[in-house]
């Protein structure tokens, strides 16, 4: 197979480079077969080889690389008629002729990295609903962990403070409890038993009892 390299200037055709070996060596040092002096060109840059009637590049591992159409170019790729191949500071426009063998084969090429794509589009996808998933998993985890413990309302616990005693004693009812927190009853007679008129004054109306009078009270009757 004859393919060609060529380099432009100005819009116009400047050189042509010829090849018909099977198999083409581009680089700085002299023996190659296309040979580029320049600093950003490394002694053995990339390699053209021509397989089934189509021609494919190979970088071989030069310090700044092969670009095929602006791309940069890792392993081996396939070069159609018209690509641009740039080697550092040279860009060349390759040229060859395909036969239909070759075209057949370049449509399944195509159609394999179709395929490709799409899987490695599913592939993405299902990761992203994995992660999702996992994520999701752990938050449940998270809430059965964190399970509520009921707890005693306050509004549900019926406390009164105590008629009689000072804060120790109001404390003191907290401290034993929901049952100890109720008004302490008087002794005497059960509470369904007692009468209105057995309270004392203080219970009935809710007033304070009348102070006793202070001093000796003279007995009645004598003067």
């Amino acid at each position: 197979m004859h393919y060609r390299l060529v380099v432009e200037k100005n819009g116009k055709r400047a050189r042509v480079v010829k090849l018909r070996s099977p198999t083409a060596r581009l680089g700085r040092a002299h023996g190659n077969e296309v040979r580029i002096p320049s600093a950003e060109v490394s002694r053995r840059h990339c390699r053209l080889t021509e397989s089934e009637g189509l021609l494919w590049v190979e970088d071989l591992e030069s310090a700044n690389g092969t670009y095929l159409n602006g791309d940069l170019i890792t392993g081996r790729a396939v070069v159609r008629p018209g690509d641009n191949l740039q080697i550092g500071p040279v860009i060349f426009i390759v040229e060859y002729d395909l036969t239909p063998d070759a075209v057949e084969r370049l449509r399944q090429l195509d159609l394999e990295e179709v395929v490709e794509s799409d899987v490695e589009a599913v592939t993405e996808v299902e990761d992203a609903e994995e992660a999702e998933d996992e994520e999701i998993a752990e938050v449940e985890e998270v809430v059965e962990a964190e399970e509520y413990i009921p707890r005693a309302d306050l509004d549900e616990v019926k406390w009164a403070p105590p008629q009689e005693g000072n804060l120790h004693d109001m404390l003191a009812h907290l401290d034993e409890g929901q049952e100890s927190m109720l008004p302490r009853k008087r002794p005497g007679r059960p509470p369904e038993e007692e009468d209105e008129d057995d309270w004392p004054a203080d219970r009935r109306t809710g007033l304070e009892p009348p102070p006793k009078p202070k001093g000796k009270r003279r007995p009645k009757g004598k003067e």
